[in-house]
């Protein structure tokens, strides 16, 4: 999959999944009607098969992603425990 693809995919996972909380925030804390929140658990559903990003860019991610948790703690970021420095 190419750079390119692999952005579209990861920007169009982020909308859904912010999209599709949001609709559903809608329907059951400002009282708005059920369609919102069927269509936003719809677009939560469209979110988990999304495909995800394939080849290096995964990769790079992943390994991003590892070292921000390693590395988190120490830099003053709140671990599992909730409280900066532990985890």
């Amino acid at each position: 999959m190419s750079i390119g693809a692999s952005l579209f995919y990861f920007v169009l996972a982020g909308l859904c999944e912010i999209g599709g909380g949001y609709l559903v925030w809608l329907w059951l804390r400002e009282g708005k009607s059920i369609g919102f929140g069927l269509v936003g658990a719809a677009v939560l559903v469209l979110y988990g098969v999304i495909p995800p990003p394939a080849g290096a860019f995964r990769e790079g991610v992943r390994r991003l992603w590892g070292d921000l948790c390693r590395l988190g703690p120490s830099l003053g970021m709140a671990g599992r425990s909730g409280r900066p420095g532990q985890v």
